[in-house]
């Protein structure tokens, strides 16, 4: 629990609003709820383009033919929304993959209305997406299939979705990127079994 508060700035999970009596620049108390972290959702998405081509043959009995025009690319796209009671959430992000370029990243906040008692409810979303492009080499999860053709598939496996409040950072790996890590002795559970193997049979 130490780890928790010191990582996101607050009381985490705790199962009701617990109330605290506050004091504002003009010497004003009020009771409200503590920051806690209400609710949180977080996920990665990968969209694979293999930059081929399929042609039909002209024949009925002609097999088509599949050819690879371009280098492949990788977009990761990585998503967390996180409700906070009383302040807004920390943005706590996972470092980016190697070779990874950055196109797109947002981070949304919604402050909500005040109750009677001067409570709140803040909401921020944060979503970011990145590209991997094949490098021309053997690294990274780039390779050469049994075709001849550049294909790219998770390096180790599996993804880890965005960083989330409901899991201590120890046990989400925060460290590592959404592509994970070889270290040993990681929570499999956590683990999203990836592959982006095509069958051009």
């Amino acid at each position: 629990m130490a780890t928790l508060n010191a990582s996101f700035g607050g009381a985490f999970l705790q199962p009701f609003p617990v109330q605290a009596i506050v004091t504002d620049g003009a010497g004003t108390q009020a009771t409200r709820s503590r920051s806690i972290i209400i609710g949180a959702t977080s996920w990665t998405e990968i969209e694979y383009e293999p930059g081929t081509i399929r042609h039909t043959s002209a024949e009925n009995a002609g097999s088509d033919r599949v050819f690879q025009v371009e280098k492949p690319t990788a977009s990761v796209h990585e998503h967390a929304e996180v409700s906070r009671m009383n302040q807004e959430p920390p943005k706590s992000v996972r470092p980016a993959p190697s070779g990874s370029m950055f196109v797109r990243e947002t981070w949304r906040t919604n402050c909500g209305t005040s109750d009677p008692q001067g409570n709140r409810m803040f909401t921020c979303i944060f979503d970011r997406t990145y590209k991997m492009r094949d490098p021309g080499s053997n690294t990274l999860g780039w390779s050469t299939d049994a075709n001849g053709m550049r294909r790219w598939t998770p390096e180790f496996g599996y993804v880890l979705a965005a960083i989330t409040p409901a899991l201590d950072t120890d046990s989400q790996y925060a460290t590592a990127s959404a592509m994970g890590t070889s270290s040993a002795g990681q929570d499999t559970r956590i683990h999203v079994v990836a592959s982006t193997e095509t069958n051009l049979a």
